[in-house]
């Protein structure tokens, strides 16, 4: 009978202290995954046709994106550096995420996108958007550093 108390004062503790943890919503656990990890681009495509070496320069595809979890957008120019006057890493805006919507602003540019998270995990960003110009749905995936 002692055991049986014992064991189901631990029991009780167990539960007590566990219900302690914050436990954190699908949106929390979402910006975890996307922020403070380095983001390479790694498949560009237009209504399915693999255009990344057709967008992108040798020196713009090393470059990698990072989402902070203060909000801040920043780039880190890579290795092949396009522009050797510019600063190796470079604040370009903000960003947040709102359940499958992933909005970014470029502050210089002043232009604020919102795309839809196709896919995100801990090794796999993968975000689409109309083109506003034309009509083609554009895939960027990116693969974590």
């Amino acid at each position: 009978m002692k055991k049986l108390r014992l064991l189901s004062l631990l029991l009780v503790l167990a539960i007590g202290f566990g219900s302690c943890k914050k436990v954190l919503n699908t949106a929390d656990r979402k910006k975890n995954v996307l922020a403070d990890k380095k983001w390479k681009l790694i498949a560009y495509t237009e209504d399915g046709k693999d255009v990344l070496n057709e967008y992108y320069t040798p020196c713009e595809l090393d470059n990698i994106s990072i989402y902070a979890s203060n909000g801040k957008c920043m780039e880190d120019d890579g290795a092949d550096r396009c522009f050797d006057d510019e600063p190796q890493v470079k604040e370009i805006g903000t960003w947040s995420l709102d359940g499958n919507k992933l909005t970014a602003t470029d502050t210089a540019l002043g232009i604020t996108l919102t795309f839809d998270v196709l896919e995100l995990s801990a090794t796999t960003l993968r975000i689409s958007f109309k083109n506003f110009i034309s009509t083609e749905t554009l895939v960027a995936t990116y693969a974590a550093q």
